[in-house]
């Protein structure tokens, strides 16, 4: 897979070129398997950078895929297509910041064909478990790495990330409560109006205001490693919500993996999220 981005062994900072010392070999340039510096242009190929605000150099981080796909750039995802009959990806790429947007709007996306579907339908009720599979990872994932890091580097990070942990715990019990309900039930539409208000709020909260702060006050670097590992969390987290189970480390670190794989057991033998 091919680096498009500034010469090799330069970053772009303020106008300025300066180059960066490899981690491994203690010679200019890139570090290794490090993810590409890159500055689209409008005709989507590659211009040169134009500098955001940014305590960190102003750099942005993302892996490249394909210079033909519009892809995460600074938090800013393009819109997941999605059809009813299959699931998100697990991962996406890019930092942790990308990574979650993305999932916000894969999840925006059901919740759209949700609406989209016959009220009553069979399609409501597999929208509905594609919607809780999605959330429930991403949640176990945040509430494992993500909420962590906030706690340590942003000021007020302990009030910050037990709010976002209110707004997991009040999401997760209405989508145990859906998981008691079938679609043609009288108040599975309105538990599903109810799920889709905490969500938006809590996508806006996070996008507007802490993703916000990450990018200003936490190393790129640092957020592209915490987008691998929250990409790992949700390959091995659980896909059914868990209420009573513990949502911060190391307890929750111990045990998803345990409840994710007897999830995906069941997933598996009932056919649920197919």
């Amino acid at each position: 897979m091919g680096v498009v981005g500034p010469a090799p062994g330069a970053l772009k900072q303020g106008g300025q070129t300066q180059g960066r010392r490899s981690m491994e070999t203690g010679t200019m340039g890139a570090v290794r398997g490090a993810p590409a510096l890159i500055f689209p242009s409008q005709s989507g190929g590659v211009s040169s950078p134009r500098p955001p605000s940014g305590r960190w150099g102003n750099w942005t981080y993302r892996r490249v895929i394909s210079l033909n796909v519009r892809e995460p750039v600074m938090g800013r995802p393009v819109r997941c297509r999605l059809r009813s009959e299959r699931r998100c990806a697990v991962g996406h790429g890019g930092d942790v910041i990308a990574e979650l947007t993305t999932d916000h709007r894969e999840v925006d996306e059901l919740f759209q064909q949700f609406e989209e579907a016959p009220p009553g339908s069979e399609d409501r009720k597999r929208l509905v478990d594609a919607l809780t599979i999605e959330l429930v990872r991403h949640s176990v994932a945040e509430e494992e790495y993500l909420y962590p890091a906030v706690r340590e580097h942003l000021e007020e990070g302990d009030a910050l990330a037990d709010k976002e942990l209110a707004d997991h715990a009040r999401v997760e019990q209405l989508l145990d409560d859906l998981q008691q309900r079938e679609a043609g039930d009288l108040d599975f539409d309105r538990l599903v109006l109810k799920l889709r208000t905490e969500v938006t709020a809590h996508v806006g909260d996070e996008e507007d205001h802490l993703f916000a702060q990450l990018r200003t006050h936490v190393h790129p670097y640092v957020l592209e490693e915490l987008g691998n590992k929250v990409r790992q969390a949700k390959k091995n987290a659980p896909t059914r919500p868990h209420p009573n189970a513990p949502s911060t480390p190391p307890a929750n670190k111990l045990l998803a993996p345990g409840l994710g794989m007897v999830d995906r057991v069941r997933d598996y033998l009932t056919g649920r999220g197919k």
